[in-house]
């Protein structure tokens, strides 16, 4: 009993003796520090092109060239908007900003902004919707969208938007904010180059089924894959013979066909005079400088059209050194 009432009523006064007072504990600092906050992009406003006929976030095609592409976004920053970059701007530094292709074609497709070119970003200086956090960018990419990149044709549920501008901005203190979550759509544009250069060398009356010496090189300056041509073709006149005269190769006597192997028979096509008629198995796909040929056969045999529209004995239809009048004979494309 007398030990369990010193532990309990003793211990304080025992304290308060060997110190003089009441016990304090040591004194300690206390500190609290702010650390910069990472800026956001909250919005990627839209995505437009030069052509005035275009919807937002849809980019039309430049056959044979590459369109220039516009981005305006909007960036905050909680520490204020003073902490977000401001004019003149440096891309890939303040801002880094890049369309990418994902789709189900060829992989992986992407253009980067680089001040190196002509591509430029640039504060808009009167946000009248601006926060006192905020501060909203237009971005210019010059040639970004070649002609012959991939359309969103090929949308599916797996993959359904092909194209995706995503946009990086670096605040004063370092920190980045992304946002890749805009997708737009590139266009088809079906768009092609002829080069024609027609041409029968030493043909006889004779003979059957005589396949062109030179053939029509089809470019592809577009990005629709293009399977048929339509072809106008005429009757081969010459310089000696007025168009409205007999004497003439006539274009029923000439067949056409993408493919090697069926220019002189069906599924080739049989031209009618000024009439366009489409030539199929053209098979010319997209990309840089992709062409096709299209190749044509006279059939069956000159000699097995009537002697009213052709001169045999003097013939100006057959190139020949030296023979005034002559000529290659070419066809025109439509």
């Amino acid at each position: 009993m007398l030990a369990s009432s010193f532990v309990s009523a003793g211990v304080g006064d025992w304290l308060k003796g060997l110190f003089g007072q009441e016990p304090r504990l040591a004194p300690f600092n206390a500190t609290a520090t702010i650390q910069g906050v990472a800026p956001r992009v909250p919005t990627i406003i839209n995505v437009s092109d030069d052509y005035a006929s275009s919807l937002i976030d849809f980019v039309q095609v430049t056959p044979n060239a590459a369109s220039n592409v516009y981005v305006a976004f909007l960036a905050e920053d909680d520490n204020g908007k003073a902490d977000l970059p401001s004019n003149p701007l440096t891309l890939g530094t303040d801002i880094i900003i890049n369309l990418t292709y994902g789709g189900n074609r060829a992989g992986t497709i992407s253009y980067i902004a680089s001040g190196a070119s002509a591509d430029s970003c640039s504060e808009v200086i009167n946000c009248g919707s601006c926060t006192g956090i905020q501060k909203m960018y237009f971005c210019n990419l010059s040639d970004s969208m070649q002609f012959y990149y991939q359309p969103n044709v090929n949308a599916s549920p797996i993959n359904p938007n092909l194209w995706t501008v995503g946009v990086r901005v670096r605040d004063l203190g370092g920190q980045f904010g992304f946002n890749s979550s805009r997708n737009f759509s590139y266009l088809e544009l079906p768009a092609v180059e002829n080069i024609v250069n027609l041409t029968w060398l030493g043909i006889s009356p004779s003979g059957t089924n005589q396949k062109s010496t030179d053939n029509v090189t089809v470019i592809n300056k577009g990005n629709k894959f293009i399977d048929f041509v339509n072809i106008t073709a005429f009757n081969l006149t010459g310089d000696n013979f007025a168009a409205s005269q007999a004497r003439r190769i006539p274009a029923n006597a000439i067949r056409a066909y993408g493919q090697p192997g069926s220019e002189c028979i069906p599924p080739g096509t049989t031209f009618l005079h000024g009439s366009g008629l489409n030539v199929a198995a053209v098979g010319l796909d997209y990309g840089v400088a992709i062409q096709s040929l299209l190749r044509f056969c006279i059939y069956p045999q000159l000699s097995s059209f009537e002697a009213s529209t052709l001169d045999l004995s003097n013939s100006p239809y057959i190139a020949s050194v030296g023979r005034a009048g002559t000529a290659d004979w070419r066809l025109q494309l439509s």
